[in-house]
């Protein structure tokens, strides 16, 4: 069943409950069981005993190597179970690392990285299995890797190429994104030149939105080292901007869904932080505004666009600088609690004051509020509460008019 369980001393191996011993007939049990309830429960079984609340002992690393040996069956059904355990040890892998103070607490960490990328000539395979779900998780596997042993980063972008199901090839492109952002940091800027050339192609709206998004994200990750024309952050901005309103008013597409993956990739947050990234690229709260002329926007994704935008240049005022203690129906005068949260000046925002002209860079984001018709649909005191500036459309438009 096997290969080489019985010559891994497991005895002097440690997992969540002391000696590694059991390893083997956990293994045996999930491997063999007759039916999917005790399939379930072995696995749980083996998962807890391994990586209890997220711990990595070193029998983890001796373990991966038979759940991959599983994962080459493909009359085995429970192979996207054990590439999605296999991601999140490595999660578990990068907390612990960060949470320890001195590598010589991190052996089992290392062990069990080492042991997990010694599979990636088998994740390449998976890159042409038969199930949309085990090509996605090879997938994202290969990209959280970080490995440019085997040709990773050109074989994953083959895939991607002949990729038919769209969420699938989202993710291969991602992933794409994510390694030529670690291994060409520093040189071959030829190479990172043409994979964003070729990422910019994908977010022509003929691609499928998806895609387009993918590509999106994966330009942002390697366009910010190249000196780019100012229309390509725009560009960028106005895809991001168009699915983040998707995702907001509708959920995540139905393609993403079918695959049954925990994938950040269209994660709201994961884009709004990259749409601030864009913005920070060229032009500023310029491109930023651009995600505002997205032909799907909605009034609610506005809102939380233009508090990003008022904080590039403003300096905010108020008890934290947490949003999730504003609500737009608080009074301001019974909220009016304020302290300077930022008491320096940054190089890029200043704190308003009526007595003062607003900076050029102010001065943009206000037009672009001021012009966004989907902001003024809802109401709001975000201006007063957490800024000084007035709240209302025509008090902002004469602050800028000369």
């Amino acid at each position: 069943m096997f290969e080489g369980l019985e010559e891994t001393n497991w005895r002097s191996l440690r997992h969540s409950y002391g000696s590694a011993k059991d390893v083997p007939e956990l293994l045996r049990a999930f491997a063999e069981a007759p039916d999917d309830e005790t399939q379930g429960k072995a696995f749980h079984d083996l998962l807890n005993t391994i990586n209890h609340q997220g711990d990595i002992y070193s029998a983890e690393a001796a373990t991966v190597p038979f759940l991959i040996q599983l994962v080459v069956r493909e009359n085995f059904s429970k192979r996207a179970w054990i590439l999605e355990t296999l991601l999140h040890l490595l999660e578990s892998c990068d907390a612990l690392a960060q949470s320890k103070p001195q590598i010589n607490m991190l052996r089992d960490e290392f062990a069990t990285f080492i042991s997990i990328d010694r599979g990636i000539p088998i994740y390449l395979l998976l890159l042409n299995d038969s199930h949309d779900n085990i090509r996605a998780l090879a997938s994202n596997l290969l990209a959280r890797l970080n490995n440019q042993r085997c040709g990773v980063r050109l074989r994953l972008w083959r895939a991607s190429e002949r990729e038919k199901n769209p969420a699938v090839c989202a993710l291969m492109i991602y992933g794409v994104g994510n390694l030529i952002d670690w291994s060409y940091r520093h040189w071959w800027s030829k190479s990172r030149e043409q994979y964003c050339g070729l990422f910019l192609a994908l977010t022509a709206p003929t691609e499928p939105p998806i895609i387009r998004l993918a590509a999106a994200l994966a330009w942002i990750k390697n366009g910010r080292f190249l000196g780019s024309k100012d229309t390509v952050p725009v560009i960028i901005s106005h895809v991001l901007g168009s699915a983040l309103a998707s995702i907001v008013q509708f959920g995540m597409p139905s393609e993403l869904l079918a695959l049954d993956l925990d994938n950040p990739l269209l994660s709201p947050q994961v884009i709004m932080e990259q749409l601030i990234r864009v913005s920070r690229i060229k032009r500023g709260a310029e491109t930023l505004a651009e995600a505002l002329q997205a032909e799907n926007m909605t009034a609610d994704v506005a809102h939380i666009i233009v508090r990003e935008m008022l904080d590039l240049v403003f300096i905010r005022i108020g008890l934290t600088d947490d949003w999730s203690t504003y609500l737009p129906d608080f009074r301001t005068e019974l909220s009016k609690k304020y302290i300077y949260a930022n008491q320096e000046k940054s190089r890029w925002r200043n704190r308003y004051s009526p007595d003062k002209p607003l900076s050029e860079p102010q001065k943009v984001v206000i037009e672009a509020i001021v012009n966004c018709d989907l902001f003024w649909q809802l109401p709001t005191n975000l201006f007063s509460f957490f800024y000084g500036l007035p709240d209302s459309r025509d008090e902002l438009r004469r602050l800028i008019t000369p």
